[in-house]
């Protein structure tokens, strides 16, 4: 098997018209007669997936069919009873079920490559959730560059209740004296994942994906899942597209100027966030009976509307004065 690998292209969506492939595409077989069958899981790059080249004696005895390609995906070691693969359809120019699609698959486009992208399957999540007798959440950075950004991240999370913690293609050396100078890996697990598609396997099944970017649905509103994952882009390029077109839900922070935040400071921030509504503290007084709701709300017993918000733009205008 063919693996080829380029680098993340931020700005790329995950889909793409006849005039441009999906996710763009890279490096074809240059001979003709070789038949590319690329797979990747939603929210990766499709250039960053797996390719199976096909030769044309194989094409000739096995015509790529739907079950070929699934006997394929599962030879390769794809879960396909968690994850289900789609087919780009030059037809009907979209991703399809494969298991919709009769006959042998067309390439897309001109290039002689079959599209094929991994998608969890929304029955199995929600049996999975339904199993879940306790709410818990993750939180990690997708190609983070700095190592006390996460040190400071995996530091609230030990405090604020973080079930586990990740990095996705990190670009940074890690020294534990520098970056985990509270030795919270030894309080709650750190998984480091090369690929979006490792993290994607070796998440808990169903987990809904929280993306964390400007432009996504305000905090103070935002009920949290009992179960989740907190997503967070890098310091430079933010949340890949690829990524926060395959999350869930995608919040953005408010801010009295820039909704521009430090990336452990965000994180930081929406863990607070998520305990304060779960407890039922009132944000501004740090009060408040605890909830007896599983659902992590909003509402709680806060009687303002921007809570933490509030609090620190008055902590902030005294620390003005006080300079001046």
């Amino acid at each position: 098997m063919l693996s080829r690998k380029i680098l993340d292209d931020p700005s790329s969506p995950p889909g793409g018209t006849p005039s441009s492939p999906p996710g763009g595409t890279v490096g074809l077989p240059a001979s003709p007669k070789l038949l590319a069958l690329r797979w990747f899981h939603a929210g990766q790059a499709p250039g960053r997936g797996k390719v199976r080249l096909l030769t044309e004696k194989e094409v000739e005895l096995e015509p790529p069919t739907s079950s070929v390609v699934r006997r394929i995906l599962a030879d390769n070691g794809e879960d396909l009873l968690r994850f289900v693969p789609w087919a780009f359809s030059r037809e009907r120019d979209g991703y399809v079920a494969l298991e919709d699609l009769e006959g042998v698959l067309r390439p897309a486009f001109e290039e002689n490559e079959i599209l094929i992208r991994l998608e969890e399957s929304p029955g199995y999540s929600a049996r999975a959730l339904a199993a879940q007798d306790r709410g818990f959440f993750g939180i990690g950075i997708v190609r983070g560059k700095t190592e006390s950004n996460h040190g400071m991240l995996w530091r609230s999370a030990s405090q604020l209740g973080a079930a586990f913690t990740f990095t996705v293609g990190q670009r940074y050396n890690r020294n534990d004296k520098i970056c985990d100078t509270y030795d919270s890996t030894k309080v709650i697990p750190y998984y480091a994942c090369d690929e979006w598609a490792d993290f994607v396997k070796m998440r808990p099944f169903g987990t809904p994906l929280v993306g964390v970017e400007m432009g996504g649905s305000s905090l103070p509103s935002f009920d949290h899942p009992e179960c989740c994952i907190y997503v967070l882009g890098a310091e430079d390029h933010g949340l890949p597209n690829v990524v926060r077109n395959a999350c869930h839900h995608v919040i953005s922070i408010p801010a009295a100027r820039a909704e521009s935040f430090n990336v452990a400071v965000s994180g930081s921030i929406i863990m607070y966030d998520r305990l304060a509504k779960q407890q039922g503290f009132n944000h501004c007084m740090g009060t408040g009976p605890p909830s007896n709701g599983r659902r992590v709300s909003s509402g709680g017993s806060c009687d303002c509307s921007d809570g933490i918000f509030a609090w620190l733009r008055r902590r902030f205008s005294q620390r003005s004065c006080a300079v001046e």
